[in-house]
């Protein structure tokens, strides 16, 4: 009766929900101890352009969601077994041969650059992007893959082994070397690329390009639309951050990255959802249980707000002692951003989660067209607001353009869903 019991739960939404949480939640330890120790020996500019760093990290995996997770998350359910070992194969060969091209184009880039006076650091800075973008792009495929499959433990596995090589690395070069964004970076595709090639053992290698373009000629039905949509998304969620860098320097940029901190997990915890829900809500989909996928959605969008509100709280009443323990003295203004913060994240889960919704119902030009408009608002309000406001006018542009973005996407959620179940 007990194992019956523990094997109901495990096949709700709430366990695999929980999984992730936890999942993220460990991901987010790590991040955070990255950042803080970046915090605490490298400059406010090299902190600043290893946020850019991460943002562009951020963007690439957006490209791999749209061109590749996405339409696998979306499709899967309705293909039989065999079908769902082909095509997957030939998707994650085919992106081997892609990613490989373009991290040895991206050093080649990099070094071509430097012979034209970019600086050290920056160059060095791309080029580990570059090569470290072919382990984390393998390792988000195959999170996506098992997330897509129900298979949270998985996942959980695969995160653990990275975390725990990622700190490896980092740890040893704290004692022994030193640590700069460059490394930083490089360690991060590292342990992506021996989690994800070495460790995995799921894939069959499928190179035959005819099985390829196949497999990736599906994807593009759903992916051209979905390509469009996160790119503007992801310039839309990245406005302020731009914004700032381009008008007000690198440093501003650090201070307004320090202050996201430590918030930064719950944003986590908003993909780790994305990652649940979205295969959660195609298998829903397939059996005409719209409805009750939405009220999952709604429910998970009323809860969210109240957990940031209370951590919120939490970080203000013990302000003094993060200061004075987490952050430098360059970093003494971050506070001031957190209530702006708050917001943001909040009104940021309830776009992400109706964004979830109108993906898994394949209505990927809708989202696309929409976007480009709320973009499009976002990043004019922030070049506005940026010159009198500074950093408080960035964030005040983008928890506006969320907020539109936000209302549209859910009464369009609402409208689709409806009308497909009646």
């Amino acid at each position: 009766m007990i194992s019956l019991t523990i094997s109901k739960l495990k096949g709700t939404v709430l366990f695999r929900g929980g999984i992730a949480a936890l999942d993220q939640a460990m991901l987010s330890l790590i991040n955070l101890g990255v950042q803080i120790l970046l915090i605490k020996t490298v400059t406010k500019s090299a902190f600043g352009y290893y946020s850019l760093a991460l943002s562009v990290i951020m963007y690439l995996m957006s490209f791999q969601n749209s061109v590749v997770n996405t339409p696998i998350t979306v499709s899967l359910a309705g293909k039989t077994k065999e079908e769902q070992n082909s095509y997957v194969s030939s998707i994650f060969s085919g992106q081997l041969l892609a990613l490989g091209f373009v991290s040895v184009l991206g050093l080649l880039i990099a070094f071509s650059f430097f012979s034209f006076g970019l600086s050290l650091e920056e160059t060095l800075i791309i080029a580990s992007l570059s090569a470290a973008s072919f382990g984390i792009l393998n390792r988000e495929f195959l999170r996506s893959y098992f997330f897509a499959e129900e298979e949270a433990f998985k996942v959980l596995k695969l995160d653990f082994y990275y975390a725990l090589l990622y700190a490896l690395l980092i740890s040893i070069s704290y004692v022994f070397f030193r640590i700069n964004v460059p490394l930083i970076i490089l360690f991060m595709g590292i342990a992506s690329a021996f989690d994800s090639l070495i460790l995995n053992k799921r894939f069959r290698f499928n190179f035959s390009l005819k099985s390829i373009k196949s497999a990736f000629t599906e994807n593009w039905f759903i992916s051209k639309w979905s390509l469009i949509g996160i790119s503007v998304t992801h310039l839309q969620n990245y406005a302020y951050l731009y914004v700032i860098s381009t008008f007000l320097g690198s440093n501003a940029t650090a201070e307004v990255s320090a202050s996201r901190l430590l918030l930064m997990p719950l944003g986590l915890i908003t993909i780790g959802w994305g990652n649940v829900i979205r295969p959660y809500g195609a298998k829903l989909r397939e059996r005409n249980q719209l409805h009750k996928f939405f009220k999952n959605l709604a429910i998970s969008s009323l809860l969210f707000p109240v957990i940031v509100t209370i951590l919120t709280g939490v970080f203000l009443i013990f302000s003094d002692w993060l200061l004075k323990n987490i952050f430098t003295s360059d970093y003494e203004s971050v506070f001031k951003y957190l209530i702006l913060w708050s917001i943001l994240t909040s009104v940021g889960f309830l776009r992400a989660n109706a964004s979830y919704g109108l993906q898994v119902i394949k209505k990927f030009k809708s989202l696309a067209l929409l976007n480009v408009v709320t973009m499009a608002i976002t990043v004019t309000l922030a070049v506005l607001l940026v010159n009198g406001y500074k950093i408080e006018g960035a964030l005040i542009a983008s928890i506006i353009g969320e907020a539109i973005f936000a209302v549209v996407l859910w009464y369009n959620l609402y409208n689709a869903i409806y009308k497909l179940n009646n």
